[in-house]
């Protein structure tokens, strides 16, 4: 990628970085649900499974 120019190279930094941010951020919400769909808070507590 040395043959990339800078502004090519800060675009693709900037998605990986998006894309983490929201890998992370939809992480936490699929835990969340989890937890709270079945009213079950205790495994997200301790991070024990029934």
């Amino acid at each position: 990628m040395a043959d990339l120019p800078g502004y090519v190279r800060a675009c693709l930094h900037s998605g990986k970085l998006a894309f983490l941010a929201i890998l992370v951020s939809g992480g936490i919400v699929l835990q969340i649900l989890a937890c709270a769909l079945y009213n079950n808070w205790w495994p997200m507590l301790t991070g024990k499974s029934k």
